[in-house]
């Protein structure tokens, strides 16, 4: 029996109905009510149930609701919020708790708020916020007082597309309030010292002296990789490795998450479980054989565990998993070892009341999702009476014989496939099989990893002697991922499928074991009947689902037909540009790419693709980048390698450009096929008609330009699109002199929508482009609170006296037009 399952999934439907992303799912508030009605059938089923728990219930259904909102209700007074200037430059002095996150590019800070300053006066301001400086820094630690000079702090913000993360639920969970950077070492300053809590700088001092003693003992690339093993220290880790883990599915091993804790615990209960029966054995023969032994093991295995979580720190995946160990570990003490099911169910609810937002989180998803598949995979496939795990324990199976062993793996990948699918739209089919060869591998070297740094602080000659046995585990990893990461389609990304796919995948991946158990035990019971298909219904649905499964994955858009409508979305990218057209023959176009700041973040792998997968979309069909500015072609260079691209436009001048020469070489490679443009040589994608307006031979001087010259602003591509009476004109970054030659040159500018040129600058839209234009519809692709001011205020004031209706990015997110050729409708993306 599961007696906590009603109330777990009451108290998480009460918090899926207060989180806004809950009403995005299948149709509103789809999720909140399927967990309101799992917690109402579970209680239902409860044979000895009292009317008072419909009551109960109710309550924690109430206290779900209302739990996300006591976070904001905690806030003190002087909480960083209420004294944000966003766009000002501040100096803000901070506390700094904990290590700072050291990256190839860059070291950020997570601190504490001491106060800020705007002007002359300096305000006390409470709360947490996250520092990026753009540059490599080893000097500050743990316990120093730091000012941060000129630093501009915001909100954190999403960007706003179909598909995008949630940047601002995931701070939240954090805890971080505002966020913010610096690009010069000296902005960052130690201005004094506070005392860390004792058994905090404790731990601190332990964790910076394994770190050194790994640095000291392996390799780089070695060291790197146990840190994010062990401890789940990522910032080290070559970028080219941390993707050598993706492509084979074993990325979980750096997670800290449920089978690090399982392998640590397992560990130490073998090394202990055999001394403390010998010993218990020679005092007391008649506790040992009553199973004493086991007890006081798991004792003293809680031990190691709680080290662990706490070198570890607060990691969803860690706290889940050391939570549910220790739980576990503390029913055995009182011979309850058998609810592991609902030691997972404690573990959940423990989490969520700590931060109702843990329920969004990725890991928190993952690692739930993981754990309970194996569990079910284990009950119904097995055919094990009684717990599951407490089986499992009994004959020594699930992670010691290749069966067993080959369950865990395949249940595990298949219940968080769908959330792979939908949260990063990659699949690793070899990660199934690397996952059985590599796993055990895992188990010998962490706890052994674990052991080998906590004794060796005590004595060195033991990490001297254990250490080439830690490096040789290593070595495994370091030369047989890179090889299968090396075979063709190893993993590949996928669409996001519709969302009912989703639920039918659950539906047959749980329904399937439990229909299939369920003929298995009718068949036992009556040994004369034959069981035939049995539950044919239920039967007959599962295939279904399972056709519909398959082909929803593999033709996500199977439903999708040629229609009438053509879609032009201006995303938002942040300081940047990206415009995906959606043609009515379903074929789509993808302009520019967006870019980031220094190529911090990458704008075309992190934002344009899931916007295109969310989409359905697999395939672009015709690529193009207007100019050579970064935030518009960097976004290109990542999506050249994530997508398959039919044709990649080209102009005679962007060979004299060497970062789109190097662009249209990695496209060629990709298998796009070129095609010239030619300014007035229109081209056509069904019905609808694209013109290259500029620019042309003579603006461009063809000849005169030194090789190596990036094409600037007034260099951009200009396209017409026009669609039966539908046309927009698409400007890239042109400023005022490529806009006059257009309108002396007597182009066909007049278009219904205009995708305003250069971000809104002000040294663009010039009085003459715009009447020129004369567009009905004005859209801006900006930055919010960008550094540029873009769009200038006199500029969008200048569109609505002309009669435009203006629409940004920035404010409004994503813009997205959709015409029939005959009128067309605009919006903006509401999350």
């Amino acid at each position: 029996m599961l007696p906590l399952l009603p109330y777990f999934l009451a108290y998480a439907g009460g918090i899926l109905t207060a989180l806004p992303a809950s009403s995005h799912f299948l149709f509103p508030y789809f999720l909140p009510l399927s967990s309101v009605a799992g917690g109402a059938f579970a209680y239902w089923k409860v044979p000895d149930r009292r009317p008072l728990g419909w009551a109960w219930l109710a309550l924690l259904y109430c206290f779900g609701f209302l739990a996300p909102g006591w976070q904001d209700l905690r806030k003190p007074e002087d909480h960083i919020l209420s004294r944000l200037q966003e766009g000002k430059s501040a100096d803000v002095v901070a506390r700094l708790e904990d290590p700072p996150a050291r990256f190839s590019d860059r070291t950020q800070y997570v601190v504490e708020l001491v106060s800020v300053q705007y002007g002359e006066e300096a305000a006390a301001v409470s709360g947490r916020a996250r520092i990026n400086l753009y540059a490599r820094e080893d000097s500050f630690r743990p316990g120093d007082l730091l000012r941060f000079k000129k630093v501009r702090l915001k909100r954190p913000r999403n960007f706003h597309n179909p598909g995008r993360f949630d940047f601002e639920g995931y701070m939240e969970f954090l805890g971080i309030s505002v966020s913010g950077s610096v690009s010069r070492p000296e902005n960052v300053e130690r201005i004094g010292s506070f005392p860390l809590p004792g058994f905090s700088a404790a731990i601190e001092k332990v964790k910076g002296r394994m770190l050194r003693e790994i640095d000291a003992s392996l390799g780089p690339d070695e060291s790197a990789l146990l840190k994010a093993m062990l401890l789940g220290e990522k910032e080290s880790l070559p970028e080219s490795v941390n993707e050598v883990f993706i492509v084979t599915g074993l990325a979980h091993l750096m997670a800290v998450s449920g089978l690090n804790f399982a392998f640590v615990a397992g560990a130490a209960f073998l090394a202990v479980y055999p001394l403390t029966f010998h010993a218990l054995y020679l005092c007391r023969p008649g506790a040992a054989r009553a199973g004493h032994a086991r007890k006081i093991s798991a004792f003293l295995v809680l031990f190691p565990v709680l080290f662990y979580m706490v070198l570890v720190g607060a990691k969803v995946s860690a706290l889940r998993a050391g939570i549910m160990i220790v739980i576990y570990l503390l029913a055995t003490l009182i011979g309850r070892e058998h609810d592991v099911m609902n030691a997972l169910l404690v573990a959940a609810l423990l989490l969520l009341s700590w931060n109702p937002r843990a329920i969004e989180n990725i890991s928190f998803q993952l690692s739930f999702v993981a754990v309970l598949s194996i569990l079910l995979a284990a009950l119904c496939l097995l055919k094990i009476p009684g717990d599951a795990v407490d089986r499992m324990g009994r004959r020594h199976a699930i992670l010691r014989s290749f069966r067993n062993g080959a369950l865990v793996s395949v249940a595990a990948g298949l219940g968080t496939l769908p959330l792979l699918v939908l949260y990063f739209n990659r699949v690793s089919w070899i990660g199934f099989l690397l996952n059985m060869i590599m796993v055990p591998v895992a188990s010998l070297l962490v706890p052994l990893a674990l052991f080998t740094l906590s004794a060796g602080l005590l004595w060195g000659g033991l990490m001297k002697l254990l250490m080439p046995v830690c490096s040789l585990l290593l070595k495994s990893f370091v030369v047989v991922l890179p090889f299968f990461a090396s075979i063709p389609y190893a993993s590949v990304y996928v669409p996001t499928p519709p969302q009912l796919w989703f639920v039918l995948w659950y539906f047959v991946l749980f329904g399937a074991p439990y229909w299939y158990y369920q003929r298995q035990k009718f068949a036992r019971s009556n040994p004369e009947a034959k069981p035939g298909l049995w539950n044919k219904p239920l039967a007959a649905g599962l295939a279904l689902a399972s056709l519909w499964i398959a082909i929803g994955f593999v033709w996500p858009r199977w439903l999708a037909e040629p229609s009438e409508t053509l879609t032009v979305g201006v995303l938002d990218v942040g300081q940047g540009e990206s415009i995906v057209m959606e043609f009515p023959n379903r074929q789509v176009m993808v302009i520019d790419g967006g870019g980031f700041y220094k190529n911090a973040f990458d704008i075309g792998k992190s934002i344009v693709a899931p916007f295109l997968w969310s989409q359905g979309i697999g395939r672009i069909d015709y690529m193009a980048a207007t100019h050579s500015d970064n935030d518009h072609v960097s976004g290109l260079e990542s999506l050249v390698k994530l997508f398959p691209v039919g044709h990649y436009f080209v102009r005679p001048e962007d060979v004299r450009d060497t970062r789109l020469r190097n662009l249209r070489l990695k496209a060629r490679i990709e298998g796009a096929r070129e095609v010239q443009l030619a300014a007035g040589e229109p081209f056509e994608v069904g019905d609808v008609r694209i013109t290259p307006l500029h620019p042309d031979e003579e603006f461009m001087g063809r000849g005169k330009r030194p090789p190596g010259k990036r094409i600037g602003n007034e260099l951009s591509l200009v396209l017409r699109v026009d669609y039966r009476k539908f046309s927009m004109l698409l400007t890239g970054d042109i400023g005022e002199k490529a806009e006059r030659y257009l309108v002396a040159h007597g182009a066909p500018l007049q278009a219904d929508v205009l995708k305003v040129p250069h971000h809104g600058s002000g040294k663009s839209s010039s009085p003459e482009f715009v009447r020129a234009v004369a567009p009905r519809t004005a859209v801006v692709s900006s930055g919010y609170l960008n550094r540029f001011g873009h769009p200038d205020p006199a500029v969008v004031d200048r569109y609505r006296r002309a009669g435009a209706q203006v629409w940004r990015t920035d404010l409004q997110g994503a813009i997205t037009v959709q015409t029939d050729g005959l009128e067309f409708q605009i919006r903006g993306f509401k999350p």
